[in-house]
């Protein structure tokens, strides 16, 4: 990555760069001055302002886009799993030695394994951001992984803190671990939440006249991963070694919750919403008043 000396010079190729993340990222280094060039799968009509952008499938890169690759000193792979697969032994050959290779994957070790595969000289950065790309980046965290060192690095990470991005850099099994219960276990409640909701037989003018603020804040994250593509969540629930550990805790809890219930058990109900204040709530008294502002906002 140039440092700010020389970063109008600079030239980025961001792949997939029509996804929620990759044109957040195409966006925001071209806001740096960089050179950037987007390239996605899909034609349709780019709406990324002062980029270059064309179609190609990254899997079988054309000559157009492999010279871009080959001029680039930083190469974004805002890429599905399957997709990044297939992609990172066709992209390889045309990249200089020292130019930044970075991964915006949901899951960390299943690509170490491919970077240990593949070998590539040149540095190898992971990034996560817990965020989509149409939110206010500005106080949001971005995991991020080296997979491979290198000088380039420590330039794109202050970029990221230059966007006011707070960036927790870690080690890929303990980032997968960390996803499996923010995103995987999470994830699944909502989908859940959701399917459950379609098997219940409840009109939809009955939700809309009587649902309280916490089913509205379900159904409004329901909402929102839909809009995603499909991928993003297939992969976080399936190429995460820990993610099936995650779903067990969350669907051994439920069945807790119901034992309780169908045996009469108030005492330990009781017990364990206290249990549920001590251990996570007065950790971080702030989370009330979070959401007494979303109930305020919720469909007001």
């Amino acid at each position: 990555m140039a440092n700010s000396a020389n970063a109008a010079s600079a030239r980025c190729v961001v792949v997939g760069a029509k996804g929620s993340i990759g044109a957040f990222l195409a966006t925001r280094l071209s806001g740096e001055g960089l050179d950037v060039t987007g390239i996605d799968i899909s034609d349709a009509a780019p709406t990324l302002p002062a980029t270059a952008f064309h179609a190609d499938d990254i899997t079988r890169p054309s000559d157009r886009t492999c010279a871009a690759l080959s001029q680039a000193r930083t190469v974004v792979l805002a890429l599905s799993q399957g997709v990044l697969e297939r992609a990172l032994p066709q992209i390889l050959p045309h990249l200089r030695p020292d130019c930044l290779i970075v991964e915006t994957l949901s899951i960390k070790t299943p690509f170490r394994d491919l970077l240990d595969q593949h070998r590539p000289a040149q540095p190898v950065l992971g990034i996560n951001p817990m965020f989509s790309g149409d939110l206010d980046p500005k106080g949001r965290p971005v995991a991020a992984v080296v997979h491979r060192s290198g000088a380039a690095i420590s330039g794109f990470l202050s970029l990221l803190e230059r966007w006011q991005l707070k960036v927790v850099i870690i080690e890929p099994h303990e980032h997968d671990r960390t996803m499996a219960t923010l995103q995987s276990m999470c994830h699944a409640a909502i989908l859940s939440f959701g399917r459950a909701l379609c098997q219940a037989g409840v009109s939809a003018s009955s939700i809309a006249a009587l649902a309280p603020p916490p089913f509205r804040v379900l159904l409004s994250l329901v909402a929102r991963m839909t809009q995603n593509h499909p991928d993003v969540y297939w992969e976080i629930q399936s190429a995460n070694p820990y993610a099936g550990e995650a779903r067990e805790r969350l669907q051994a809890s439920l069945r807790a919750l119901d034992a309780e219930v169908s045996a009469g058990e108030r005492e330990r109900f009781h017990h364990e919403l206290h249990q549920l204040k001590a251990d996570l709530i007065e950790q971080d008294p702030r989370l009330l008043q979070t959401c007494r502002r979303i109930f305020q906002i919720v469909d007001v």
